[in-house]
């Protein structure tokens, strides 16, 4: 049974680190710019074929320049210090895109931690490519993310959050649907003196009503139901803007993520 959890999102700041002190060898690979990108790149294939090496030599450099050669790990060695969390009681929960250039640095910094005998738990959620693939990706966050928040905390383990890696948008929807699951505390690595600070954890909750409008919109509505339902036009419209319900097919439909988070807080 694990005493802490620690939630971390994966970003490649780890590559863009190893870049600076690696250029020609990171040049010489064909990888230059790799911690920027895309998700559709190309080279992110060829990446893949020389996953076992560059891992390798991620992990080497990880070894020997420690915590701080990544926006992930430097803020999570100072919370642990600040926390007083010993590795055996501590769960470390890493999550990051399924892209290469995302999954290989997870991977070497979950090698890296478990090498000091933290259990580490590893994830992979959808690479944003459009709007479309940004609304999935925020489903998997409250799938694989999310819904272990509210496990862990149901368990009587305390659940840390890192919103310093990272994207900001999904970061930002990660700190949300943490707070509404329950999580201890927030933490974040500012950038100007370079240590953590607490964000506050009040506790928030889904009004009843917009619970309500999500159950009743799982099923599709015709625009003249659904202007019934949220009350008039105009509140309609406010859910549409809000994300929380969509136009589709000229009927109206809550949408993934809304019946997910749902789910995932047990109100569905």
């Amino acid at each position: 049974m694990y005493r802490f959890v620690h939630v971390v999102p994966v970003g490649t700041s780890l590559l863009g680190n190893f870049q600076r002190d690696f250029a020609e060898r990171v040049s010489i690979w064909g990888f230059s710019g790799w911690d920027r990108w895309a998700p559709d790149d190309r080279r992110q294939d060829l990446l893949c074929s020389r996953y076992g090496e560059v891992l390798a030599d991620l992990s080497s450099y990880l070894s020997s320049r420690g915590f701080e050669v990544s926006a992930e790990l430097s803020p999570l060695r100072r919370a642990f210090d600040l926390f007083g969390h010993p590795p055996g009681e501590t769960l470390v929960m890493l999550y990051s895109t399924e892209t290469c250039n995302s999954r290989l640095a997870r991977e070497a910094i979950a090698g890296f931690l478990r090498g000091f005998g933290y259990h580490v738990n590893e994830a992979s959620i959808r690479g944003v490519r459009s709007s479309d693939d940004f609304e999935e990706g925020l489903v998997e966050v409250l799938d694989k993310v999310v819904r272990l928040i509210v496990d862990w905390r149901a368990r009587g383990a305390r659940v840390f959050v890192n919103a310093t890696p990272g994207y900001k948008a999904e970061s930002s929807f990660l700190v949300l649907s943490s707070l509404l699951a329950g999580a201890d505390v927030i933490y974040y690595m500012h950038e100007s003196f370079r240590d953590i600070v607490i964000l506050p954890s009040i506790p928030i909750e889904i009004r009843r009503e917009y619970m309500e409008l999500i159950k009743r919109f799982s099923e599709p509505r015709e625009p003249r139901e659904a202007e019934e339902i949220a009350g008039t036009p105009d509140r309609l419209r406010e859910l549409v803007l809000r994300g929380i319900v969509k136009l589709d097919r000229n009927r109206y439909v809550v949408r993934r993520w809304a019946r997910k988070l749902l789910e995932s807080l047990g109100g569905v």
